[in-house]
């Protein structure tokens, strides 16, 4: 039997030392390189939190696709419950700021934030509820009143995940900013479409876990090029977008518009063909920060778009 090398890891760094110091810890030298990799993510889903902040992940239960299920107005008002979670909240609903902040809310807190009836607060609730994207739980100190949490087969804001399922992360910060340019509907579309983001391109597609990394060697960019990835990913046309939706071919003109004007998508049209590519701080699945060199690529080029949205128009002489 081979005896097996054992080396003295800095957790800090990952590097081996000489000396065994108080948290130091040791390993296997061939585990090595995985235990490197593994603080790399670590590290990279720290820095993701700092620079983009919170995200709700969404997941992609096989079973059951319930953003399908919900309505465009139910989908509208979950997303807004998501700016309601926090990284500690495990899940519920709490207040974000303010003398309560970090306080489970109830009807009154949500219906005051929702800027809505209790009434009509109280029914988008209980439908929620009942199709079980959010769980009702009693208060146990008060049987009147109802504490609200996002269901964890659906979604989860959690530090740690703790499930093999696919999911896309929707950052808050990002959603509530292109919320504020969007109507009802067009809002509530957002969660419609989210299985079909793709995780490397940002592309709407079909085929949205395909992996188009023929080389590994050459970029995200030039591995598109390559000519076994010509017809690969199967782009989401108007019409196929209108039908994932749950609308008219001629109404998702108007959310498309609305998405490009709001930030959230950019359109590459040629002839009748559509490419529509999702902003990488709206949605995002991989566990790096999103700082390689086709994601800031994709990031300018939306920054670009807003730089031009925003240039003030000359005046026509008349």
């Amino acid at each position: 039997m081979s005896k097996k090398q054992l080396v003295i890891i800095d957790p800090g760094t990952g590097a081996v030392v000489n000396y065994l110091k108080e948290n130091d810890q040791i390993i296997r030298a061939e585990s090595r390189k995985s235990y490197q990799e593994n603080k790399k993510k670590q590290k990279e889903r720290v820095m993701d939190f700092i620079n983009r902040g919170l995200f709700v992940r969404v997941l992609h239960n096989k079973d059951r696709e319930i953003e399908k299920e919900l309505s465009l107005t139910q989908s509208d008002v979950l997303q807004e419950l998501f700016l309601c979670v926090t990284i500690d909240s495990k899940n519920y609903l709490v207040h974000i700021d303010g003398e309560k902040k970090g306080q489970k809310m109830n009807l009154t807190d949500i219906s005051m934030f929702l800027s809505k009836s209790e009434r009509q607060t109280k029914r988008d609730l209980t439908a929620i509820v009942k199709i079980g994207a959010l769980i009702s739980e009693q208060n146990p100190k008060k049987k009147t009143e109802n504490y609200y949490l996002l269901n964890s087969e659906f979604f989860s804001a959690t530090k740690n995940q703790g499930s093999k399922v696919n999911f896309t992360k929707m950052f808050l910060s990002k959603l509530k900013e292109v919320r504020s340019k969007l109507n009802k509907n067009q809002r509530g579309a957002l969660l419609k479409f989210i299985r079909n983001f793709h995780y490397q391109t940002y592309y709407l597609v079909a085929n949205p876990n395909h992996n188009i990394i023929i080389n590994p060697e050459l970029s995200i960019s030039d591995n598109l090029l390559l000519e076994e990835n010509k017809f690969v990913l199967k782009h989401l046309n108007q019409r196929k977008l209108a039908l994932i939706i749950g609308v008219g071919e001629e109404a998702v003109r108007g959310y498309v518009e609305a998405y490009e004007k709001a930030g959230a998508m950019m359109v590459h049209r040629q002839h009748k063909s559509y490419r529509f590519i999702i902003h990488p701080d709206l949605m995002f699945r991989k566990d790096y920060e999103g700082e390689d060199e086709y994601t800031k690529t994709i990031r300018f080029q939306f920054k670009q778009l807003e730089n031009n949205e925003k240039k003030p128009q000359k005046k026509k002489c008349i």
